[in-house]
Formats: structure tokens, sequence, C-alpha cells
């Protein structure tokens, strides 16, 4: 009786972990920025949500990009140059971007919180250093960016919406 009952709950463990690890949604795929209503093309490039973001800083990943995702890594093309990959096991990830003409190194860390990811990355911002903090979603099969970007009070929130290309 005792063995059964200890057979089960290591059972429902097991099951409990599977489930939890089915949760991680697989952001795969080429994504193009949804305008929000009444946003114009010069408009913030179709920012939605609060707060204006320091020049140079990009909402969410552009207008148009592609992942690949697998179990160990998230990897982001836009277009020319280098993708950026991100480790998603919560471990640094050093990736070189092109800011207002200059090559910047960037650390992120890649971490899951439930079934949304949460991408820190380390930013040089007019001489220092700050956060700038991605949270990727998925919602009724668009993938949503939820982003902070450093400035003056902390920055300002936004929350890009992109569909399926």
């Amino acid at each position: 009786m005792r063995r059964t009952c200890l057979v089960m709950a290591a059972a429902i463990v097991v099951a409990a972990v599977s489930l939890g690890a089915q949760t991680k949604p697989n952001f795969s795929g080429k994504w193009v920025m949804d305008s929000p209503p009444g946003a114009t093309a010069n408009a913030g490039g179709g920012r939605a949500g609060g707060g204006a973001a320091p020049a140079g800083f990009q909402p969410g990943f552009g207008a148009e990009f592609t992942v690949k995702q697998d179990d160990k890594t998230l990897s982001i093309s836009r277009g020319q140059g280098s993708p950026l990959v991100y480790k998603l096991d919560g471990s640094e990830s050093k990736n070189t971007v092109t800011r207002n003409g200059e090559q910047q190194e960037q650390i992120a860390k890649a971490a899951w919180e439930g079934d949304k990811l949460v991408i820190a990355t380390e930013v040089n911002f007019q001489g220092n250093t700050a956060e700038q903090k991605r949270v990727l979603s998925l919602e009724n099969g668009n993938l949503v960016i939820e982003q902070t970007n450093p400035g003056r009070n902390g920055g300002g929130a936004t929350k890009i919406v992109y569909k399926k290309g």
C-alpha cells in the first residue's frame, strides 16, 4: 500500500513537470508588426502604449523579423547582419548590434516565467548602462512583446503586436 502511494506520487510529479514543460510556447516563424489603431507610418513606428523610447531604440525587434527556436536557444534574424541569439536557460548571451552607426556588444539573459519569455538586455544609453526588458508571449496566435526601455524616470513601456507573415 505504501509503495503504491509512493509510485502514484512520483507519477503525479513527473506528469506535473511534463505539463509545465509543454506550456512554453514556440515563437518560431516570420513575424510582421501589426500597426495599432490610429497609427500612421511616422507615428512611433507602429508603437502602442505609453512612454517614448530613447532615440535609437527600436520597438520590439523592428517591423519584421524571423524567429528560430529550439529547446536551448531563440534566434532572431532581422534583414542583414548577424542574428540575435539568446540562450533560454537564463545564462548570459552576447550579441553585437549596430546602434547609431556604431557596433555595440549587448549582454542579455533570457528566462521563462511561466509561458512568457523574459529577455533582459544590458544596453549602453548615452554613456550609461541600463536594462531593456522584453517580455514575449503568444496571444490569439499573435506574438506580443511588452518592452520597457531605459531612459529618464525608468523609461516607457510599450506593447507591440506581431502577426505571422
